[in-house]
């Protein structure tokens, strides 16, 4: 999708991205935010990158983000609002 089409698109899944993800999805989301790489996730699922690298273009079709810069800004602005 390009990015002016995003920009015009109201994104509330990314206010609650618990009602859009999959649990594992929103596991993903939840460490991106806390600052792991897609390597230290991968070793604490025991999975391959490959399949980290799935689940976030999963995440970032779902809530509608762009690519991986997006999604890591997503992740740590929903982590630190979510803990308030």
């Amino acid at each position: 999708m390009p990015k002016a089409e995003r920009a015009n698109r109201p994104n509330a899944s990314l206010d609650h991205p618990e009602d859009t993800l999959s649990d594992r999805e929103l596991h993903v989301f939840r460490r991106i935010g806390e600052g792991f790489t897609t390597k230290r996730i991968c070793e604490e699922f025991g999975v391959s990158q490959k399949t980290v690298q799935t689940y976030c273009a999963r995440i970032e079709e779902k809530v509608g983000l762009g690519d991986g810069l997006e999604l890591t800004v997503a992740a740590v602005r929903w982590r630190q609002t979510s803990q308030l």
